[in-house]
């Protein structure tokens, strides 16, 4: 078995006991588009012992760009991405156990992986990468973050135990700064491929035992003009953050939810609707007229024009808009809001 790493073995630091640490540790893969695709990929070729891949969307033809886990069959039966990850890792290496939960990342959701070694940041979403962020720090779970747009890449390990080294919530603040997207910048394959590839390696030395090797700071690269800065932030510290700060109460934990959460997808003309603390269920009516494909993972729907996507845990995709409003509205028309009798017949 130790014979499939050979070649990565040979690289000091990683002999022996190193990889059977590596073998013997879990990873959380939050996010398996563009960068969490190619950081699960490159964990398991490594041998990583278990890794668990959670994400709420699924493989459509401009994804193929820079999702190198999929296929354009993939795209064509809207298969959900943490469903297609699944069965091309297990094909990779059959020695790791994978684990896929197609699902929208809530604090209800991370409690089931409170155990993990290691968190590896591959997401789209600023609400929920601070959300990430408030789960390793409270779990005392290292986490690797990574960003990929246009031609520009930025990487930087949360370690729980520094106290000297500020959090995604300190470097970044409590909503997004950054005025483009990769709808409007875009997004360079190798860019992804290169940040996902920095977060891997930085993920080998951590599970393995170096952390005396791990880099410090914050790592930003442009690569057409190939210039390469790395900034040490440990003056961004804030002693009072309510993530890492003396006294943290974790905000993106505790945060308590209403009604329905709505949000545009980045990069997508696609709204996400999902209840929070509401139960909804499929109208029969809707399911009966309206109702263009079912699957284990959702039921496709088309409604005035817009496809609708309903997957198990009763979050909806509204594709072909990015307004909010409107995306609402086509909920309630397929979704009926369950009452306490209704649920316990």
């Amino acid at each position: 078995m130790m014979e499939r790493y050979a070649r990565q073995m040979r690289v000091p630091g990683f002999q022996g006991r190193a990889q059977q640490l590596i073998q013997e540790s879990h990873v959380l893969v939050a996010g398996a588009g563009a960068l969490g695709s190619s950081i699960a990929e490159s964990l398991c070729r490594a041998g990583v012992g278990r890794i668990s891949v959670v994400d709420r969307d699924i493989v459509e033809l401009t994804n193929l760009q820079r999702q190198q886990l999929y296929t354009e069959r993939d795209a064509e039966q809207n298969r959900p991405k943490a469903e297609a990850a699944l069965e091309r890792l297990q094909q990779i290496n059959s020695s790791v156990r994978v684990e896929a939960y197609t699902a929208e990342i809530t604090p209800a959701v991370l409690e089931s992986f409170q155990k993990v070694s290691l968190i590896m940041d591959g997401l789209d979403n600023f609400e929920t990468r601070l959300l990430l962020n408030d789960f390793a720090l409270k779990q005392q779970i290292p986490l690797i973050y990574g960003g990929a747009l246009a031609d520009r890449s930025m990487t930087y390990t949360v370690l729980p135990d520094n106290d000297q080294a500020p959090c995604l919530r300190c470097l970044f603040g409590e909503s997004d700064q950054e005025t483009e997207s990769c709808e409007t910048a875009g997004v360079l394959g190798p860019a992804v491929q290169i940040t996902a590839g920095l977060q891997s390696v930085e993920a080998l030395k951590l599970l393995s035992g170096q952390e005396d090797k791990l880099r410090s700071g914050l790592l930003q690269a442009e690569l057409l003009d190939f210039s390469v800065r790395s900034f040490q932030v440990g003056q961004m510290k804030q002693e009072n953050c309510p993530s890492c700060g003396k006294n943290p109460e974790y905000p993106s934990l505790n945060k308590q939810e209403q009604g329905l959460a709505v949000m545009t997808l980045c990069g997508r003309n696609t709204v996400q609707v999902r209840p929070a603390n509401l139960t909804y269920a499929l109208r029969s009516s809707v399911l009966a007229d309206k109702a263009v494909r079912k699957t284990a993972a959702f039921t496709e729907l088309l409604i005035e024009g817009r496809r609708v996507m309903v997957f198990q845990d009763n979050r909806a995709l509204i594709h072909g808009t990015a307004d909010k409003q409107e995306a609402t509205r086509l909920y309630h028309v397929c979704m009926e809001r369950q009452t306490l009798t209704q649920e316990a017949e």
